[in-house]
């Protein structure tokens, strides 16, 4: 039980990322196969049923420990969050003996014909003789609100690599439905029944501020979409989404799996999820990593499918065929999709909508348009190969923001900084970034910073608004719980403009805000 705790507490806390990969690897090779099993579904972020509310485990553990409900508010006032304030009031005496991490998992087949009050008695008998960290995660555990989840392809791998399986056949099995209770490390690491391993992608050239050579200004020109890049393999009654770093993310766009299996084709299709016209960047983002996904998410961020290649359909690879073929082929299979809006058509352009996206690209950028991208028409998708592809992004715009607060990092310099635009005659934080300076610069602006703090929060200092530096970005997103009521999501700093004073930040364009 201990081990899990200390893996936990690593890899859930600020340690270097090495440290972090050489602890899981060590622990996933030395544990007992009983154990293994939990702490994968653990690290996986698998779900777990809720045994006890919050509010009932408050009252057994004041029960239990004669605490008196105002001293228990006071304190949660305190600490600031219900869980944790339980965590810490609910210690007893330490035990020597500890559990394995399958005996204290047990708990949740025990209590399953019991009632809610004898539920409560036993989580608290659990919890008292952990240390205060081990409580944290339990508590948060047994409630149904534990949030941590390691790259399950990194999980796959290093299970593989021990048990001498394909990490694909236990990246399939980890992804399916499966229990710590009934299943064993065997079962992850056995032979996937309908196994469908990932399809390298063609990764186009990127040219910024590039012009294209003469013979590549033929070329055929479709939108460069801002997404998420999958390949949707529908097989055997199976919908998949594989992302470029091998990730399977089906799961959370339910929405789509229906109408692929509809068609009734088997197919390999190269497509982009992008959030719904009226929606910002990071609603796709907010898809992502949930353990359910449910009707009020997907309508709450709707989400589209651009399909613009076509790889297999019906066992017949067309990878070997030019852009134009499959172009064709994949322009007759969705006109299967014409009555839904979430799947769509990426064709190639005309002249004047080539114009269009190069005159106002701001226009564009509001439909999930980063660029254009230039295809070969004799290109195959040969990843092996130079595919013939070639990315042409929009310039990012750029603007001038004052530094108002700065943070000291783990090398001693105030390296993190966060920059604001005006509003109302009055400094609103916008973006909060590395300062990407030189030593020299560093150096000049940590002595600038120690003699200009106004005052100080821990490792912050707030300054004097008088340093101008310049930002880039591509993406505007609205977040009504900031101040200044937007986010930057890709801003970078590209310069500290000296020669500018916060009389020329104002006379230039700045952010318009909410």
């Amino acid at each position: 039980m201990r081990n899990i705790i200390d893996l936990l507490t690593t890899l859930d806390g600020p340690a270097d990322s090495k440290v972090k990969e050489v602890t899981l690897n060590a622990y996933i090779s030395k544990t007992g196969e009983e154990d293994l099993v939990f702490a994968i579904a653990i690290l996986g972020g698998k779900s777990f049923p809720s045994l006890i509310s919050l509010q009932v485990l408050k009252k057994a553990i004041l029960s239990e420990l004669n605490i008196p409900e105002w001293l228990f508010d006071e304190s949660q006032k305190t600490v600031g969050n219900l869980t944790e304030t339980l965590a810490l009031l609910a210690h007893g005496k330490q035990s020597d003996k500890t559990c394995s991490l399958s005996e204290f998992m047990s708990i949740y087949k025990e209590v399953e014909d019991i009632s809610k009050d004898q539920i409560a008695e036993r989580v608290v008998t659990q919890l008292l003789p952990l240390d205060i960290r081990a409580r944290k995660v339990m508590v948060k555990l047994f409630c149904g609100s534990y949030r941590f989840q390691w790259p399950l392809k990194d999980l796959a791998h290093l299970l593989a690599s021990r048990y001498y399986a394909d990490p694909h056949d236990v990246y399939q099995n980890m992804n399916a439905v499966w229990s710590p209770w009934e299943s064993t490390v065997h079962d992850l690491c056995k032979k996937a029944s309908n196994k469908v391993s990932p399809i390298p992608m063609v990764s186009p050239s990127v040219k910024h501020g590039e012009e294209l050579d003469n013979d590549k200004k033929r070329w055929k020109v479709e939108y460069l979409w801002k997404g998420i890049r999958v390949h949707v393999i529908v097989k055997n009654g199976e919908v998949f989404f594989w992302t470029k770093d091998e990730e399977q993310i089906a799961s959370f766009f339910p929405e789509f799996h229906g109408l692929l299996l509809e068609s009734g084709h088997s197919m390999v299709l190269d497509a982009i999820l992008i959030p719904s016209e009226e929606m910002d960047g990071m609603s796709l983002t907010r898809r992502v990593g949930r353990k359910k996904t449910n009707n009020a998410i997907i309508k709450k961020h709707p989400v589209k499918m651009v399909v613009f290649d076509i790889l297999n359909l019906n066992g017949k690879d067309f990878r070997y065929h030019t852009i134009i073929e499959r172009k064709s082929i994949l322009e007759t299979l969705m006109e299967e999709f014409i009555s839904t809006d979430l799947i769509v058509y990426s064709s190639f352009l005309g002249s004047r909508d080539i114009l269009r996206a190069k005159d106002n690209p701001d226009r564009f950028r509001k439909k999930h348009i980063q660029g254009l991208i230039y295809k070969s028409p004799t290109s195959k998708y040969l990843p092996e190969i130079i595919s013939g592809w070639e990315e042409l992004p929009f310039e990012p715009e750029s603007l001038l923001c004052v530094l108002l607060y700065a943070e000291r990092g783990e090398d001693g310099q105030h390296s993190l900084l966060t920059l604001a635009i005006q509003k109302e005659d009055a400094w609103i934080p916008l973006v909060k970034l590395p300062s990407n300076l030189d030593d020299a610069q560093q150096k000049e602006l940590d002595e600038w910073v120690m003699a200009n703090t106004v005052e100080r929060f821990g490792p912050v200092r707030q300054v004097k608004p008088e340093l101008v530096f310049e930002i880039q970005y591509n993406q505007i997103v609205l977040a009504p719980k900031r101040k200044s009521g937007v986010e930057l999501p890709d801003a970078k700093i590209i310069g500290w403009k000296k020669e500018l004073s916060v009389e020329d930040v104002l006379k230039t364009f700045h952010l318009a805000l909410p």
